[in-house]
């Protein structure tokens, strides 16, 4: 009895994770003004996650420059 009022507990506790919150401000004109810093802040996040995956995921044989391949005059 006393582990599932552990258990209970500990899962009532853990923080819920939502989307960012768009309705900050006070009136309506505070609420469109905050709105638009709050979607490019989530933007700038996502793309920079996106440049992170690609970097991780490109393979490393292309980043590789080859010396030889401009020693020669056409």
């Amino acid at each position: 009895m006393i582990r599932l009022l552990i258990v209970l507990l500990f899962i009532s506790c853990q923080p819920k994770i939502h989307g960012p919150n768009y309705n900050q401000g006070n009136s309506h004109n505070e609420r469109k003004a905050n709105r638009l810093g709050i979607v490019m802040k989530e933007d700038a996040r996502s793309k920079k996650q996106m440049a992170k995956t690609r970097k991780r995921c490109k393979p490393k044989t292309q980043n590789v420059k080859h010396k030889k391949a401009n020693k020669y005059i056409r």
